[in-house]
């Protein structure tokens, strides 16, 4: 089994029979333009034409990257199939199709499923949207955990169903905040959070390696930059790793690992890294747009709105009084 680094989320894994791409995104930006991808590598033509299976996470925007999705070729999309949860809504299975995908495979909570004659996978559903992927052949398993934030119970019910993980893809860094005003205090904590959370889920799942991933991305408005000088960075994995005696396995977008080999020098990829960062702080940043207070207004009004529409009003009654700080 090879596992191949696109970008952020994104990656390639190759078994015997079959050739899963998760979370395609390859160009333009996410979250309201406010998220560019770093690096930005082009992508390989010729990996289109190995591709078997497409697998979405989840509906945020730098895993459900419409712009790339659309991009793709009918032939494309009329070849490989698309995999994802199955859960109690047609929102996605909908929108997929819009996209000009006809081959839709929805995967049962847990269960492992055959995608061809020697490859399973499993997709495990965790919180109120997101999953992750396992995708196992006769040799190997990797586990994508991506932005899951997995429990205990999680990590054993893993253990459980999938036996040995060779390798578990991870989250790295920071991908936004929880309305903190003093960012200086809070950033450095967050990120210390999640790298925490990195190491754990590896000891716990009995890792052979973490590859860190799903945070190759730079904050490139003017108003969310400042989110850029506390994020984690793969020297700080690898740093950590060594640290505690653990194996981190460190790619840079376009290079390949084959589960296969004993391990594989970071070097490299490091020193590519070390490139890479040096250049942040000179990468344009796109102003932030003027929003008039009535907007703001509006919006704030609209939420308590769909507040009402969506829950029993006994229970929104047991709200406290909500006090939105808008910075200007």
């Amino acid at each position: 089994m090879k596992v191949k680094f696109i970008s952020t989320a994104s990656v390639i894994i190759s078994t015997e029979d079959c050739c899963i791409w998760t979370d395609p995104w390859i160009f333009g930006k996410a979250f309201n333009n406010s998220w560019a991808l770093f690096p930005e590598i082009p992508f390989d033509e010729n990996d289109y034409a190995r591709i078997t299976h497409v697998w979405v996470s989840h509906e945020h925007p730098d895993h459900f990257h419409i712009p790339t999705l659309k991009s793709l070729s009918k032939e494309f999309k009329n070849r490989v199939t698309l995999l994802f949860q199955q859960n109690h809504s047609d929102k996605m299975p909908n929108a997929f199709k819009m996209l000009g995908f006809n081959n839709i495979k929805l995967i049962e909570n847990r269960k492992i499923t055959s995608i061809s004659d020697k490859t399973n996978v499993q997709v495990v559903q965790v919180g109120s949207m997101d999953s992750s992927l396992a995708v196992i052949d006769s040799d190997h398993t990797i586990l994508n955990i991506n932005d899951c934030e997995i429990s205990k119970k999680d990590c054993k019910n893993f253990l459980r169903d999938l036996g040995t993980i060779d390798l578990a893809l991870n989250q790295f860094s920071v991908a936004g905040y929880n309305g903190y005003y003093d960012y200086d205090t809070f950033g450095p904590i967050s990120a210390s959070i999640i790298m925490d959370n990195l190491v754990w889920n590896h000891k716990i799942i009995k890792a052979r390696y973490t590859m860190p991933f799903a945070s190759n991305i730079r904050f490139c408005c003017e108003d969310n930059k400042h989110i850029n000088t506390f994020a984690n960075t793969p020297f700080d994995v690898k740093k950590r790793f060594d640290a505690e005696g653990l194996k981190c396995l460190i790619l840079y977008p376009g290079e390949e690992f084959d589960l296969a080999q004993n391990d594989r020098d970071p070097s490299e990829s490091l020193g590519k890294y070390e490139k890479l960062y040096a250049t942040i702080s000179d990468l344009k940043c796109d102003p932030a747009e003027s929003v008039e207070l009535e907007h703001i207004r509006q919006a704030f009004i609209d939420f308590c709105a769909d507040i009402r529409d969506r829950y029993p009003r006994f229970l929104y009654k047991k709200l406290s009084k909500i006090c939105i700080k808008v910075p200007d």
